[in-house]
């Protein structure tokens, strides 16, 4: 595909996102052959009109650019005194108000503590796909309190169990750090016993040996 035809559809891609079109099915009205790469041609056409590149700032400018084209197009019926369309303005501006003041440490808040975390445990190779699920969990919830929509931010509490259950089985709570040490404290002393036990159990061999004499 040549530079100025791949431009074209990334420009689609876009205005379809805009619209509120999800990326699969992006991916199947424009030909993409995955949806990664539906989503790589998003980026691009972002970062052509001067918008942020990381996924979750993304979503915030894609949303902002949505109100603001949501807003131009109620604008002259608002100026001509329309009252519904006024009510319309100020709720958009309500909702841009909401989204743009979410600071930009913020937007990745939850994911960053998550990666903390698991850069602190000594995760063995078998643990790392749970460590990755975890992290799309994270992203997740930060996407969705990033938006500025009171449904996605409620969706994404059901998300909240979830992903302390990876937390759990990673050992990434003070309760599962609780267990471990507790686990690990009975083994020594389960231990510690077996080794003050054998001069005993020696003794008692010595002395059943000197009766049978």
């Amino acid at each position: 595909m040549i530079a100025a035809e791949r431009t074209k559809r990334d420009e689609q891609a876009l205005d379809l996102r805009r619209a509120g079109m999800t990326l699969e099915a992006i991916t199947k009205q424009l030909s993409f052959k995955s949806v990664n790469e539906a989503k790589a041609s998003l980026k691009r056409a972002m970062q052509r009109s001067g918008g942020p590149i990381s996924d979750l700032e993304d979503l915030r400018a894609l949303e902002l650019d949505r109100l603001d084209r949501m807003q131009v197009a109620l604008w002259p019926a608002a100026t001509r005194g329309e009252v519904t369309a006024v009510d319309r303005v100020l709720k958009i501006q309500e909702q841009r108000l909401r989204i743009a003041r979410v600071k930009r440490e913020e937007l990745s808040r939850l994911t960053d503590s998550f990666d903390e975390a698991v850069a602190a445990l000594d995760l063995a190779t078998e643990d790392i796909a749970a460590a990755e699920a975890g992290r799309v969990l994270a992203q997740r919830i930060d996407a969705a309190c990033a938006s500025g929509d009171p449904m996605q931010e409620t969706k994404a509490l059901y998300l909240i169990p979830h992903l302390m259950n990876v937390l759990r089985e990673l050992g990434a709570t003070p309760a599962s750090r609780d267990e471990i040490a507790s686990g690990t404290a009975a083994v020594a002393g389960q231990s510690a016993v077996d080794e003050d036990s054998e001069p005993d159990d020696e003794l008692e061999a010595f002395r059943k040996g000197k009766r049978s004499s």
